[in-house]
């Protein structure tokens, strides 16, 4: 396994994801970087932690009704400046409407929209700056294994990796067809012939941030063979699918786990704390 979050505390993939953006935010003078997420984003923590330190103001709009959320993710983020707003789950699924989002940034007009996930062609850039720091780590593999949220961290190794490689997405969620689009607009012509791939739905473990009694007991076993955290979302799932694959002998060769980061998320999962 290669740990982003151990190289960059808090932030993890998004530390490549987030570096273009704040740069073309700052290029265009922008005063505020504004996103969207859940109660238990890790893009708005990792958002709010680089904001801060660069000297931008953050604001979000958060999925849910104000009172009905209160989590330690939100407690953080609003500890270094974040302003929060609430919307309904009807109003956050129009979150990739650039009507909606247009709507939205009245508020901010020296605001800069960063999307979900810190995905779309400036965010699929950053992450392809992961490759490199697996190079320099001189890991050999044959098989590359990361979760997927948006799809933006896996478009970006898709596009950067040259050695022949089979990347095996492991989603968060249910249904891939979405992720599976942009995926695909992300990358165009730029994968290698070395490069194949394949995104797998989460369909196992009841579908995003589910964490059933059967993935706790994993994530613990895990934990105290292998000596690191893990969190239920992403890095637990893809290490179930990992291990699984292993057994029934469907990865040959050397196989990389990629551990993209988000163990703030952890917190929520009081059977995990």
């Amino acid at each position: 396994m290669f740990h982003l979050e151990r190289l960059h505390p808090g932030l993890g993939n998004k530390a490549y994801k987030l570096r273009p953006l704040l740069l073309d935010a700052g290029r265009k003078q922008a005063r505020t970087l504004v996103s969207v997420g859940g109660a238990w984003s890790n893009h708005l923590y990792a958002l709010a932690i680089l904001g801060c330190q660069q000297g931008f103001e953050t604001a979000a709009f958060v999925r849910g009704d104000d009172g009905d959320l209160r989590s330690a993710m939100l407690e953080d983020v609003q500890s270094l400046g974040m302003r929060l707003h609430f919307l309904s789950r009807s109003e956050y699924r129009q979150r990739g409407v650039p009507a909606f989002i247009d709507q939205l940034m009245r508020q901010y007009p020296q605001g800069y929209f960063i999307p979900e996930g810190g995905s779309n062609a400036l965010g699929v850039s950053g992450a392809e700056q992961i490759v490199g720091v697996l190079e320099s780590a001189q890991l050999g593999f044959d098989q590359l294994v990361l979760p997927v949220g948006t799809g933006g961290t896996m478009a970006g190794v898709l596009r950067a990796l040259r050695q022949p490689c089979h990347v095996i997405g492991v989603s968060a969620v249910k249904r891939v067809e979405q992720q599976q689009r942009d995926i695909q607009a992300w990358v165009g012509a730029r994968l290698s012939d070395a490069v194949t791939y394949e995104l797998i739905p989460e369909v196992h473990f009841g579908g995003y941030a589910s964490c059933p009694p059967n993935l706790v007991e994993s994530i613990k076993l895990w934990e105290a063979e292998f000596g690191f955290e893990l969190e239920p979302v992403y890095g637990a799932k893809a290490m179930s699918a990992v291990l699984s694959m292993k057994a029934r002998g469907e990865l040959p060769g050397e196989t990389l786990l990629l551990h993209t980061g988000g163990l703030q998320g952890r917190r929520g999962f009081a059977e995990l704390n």
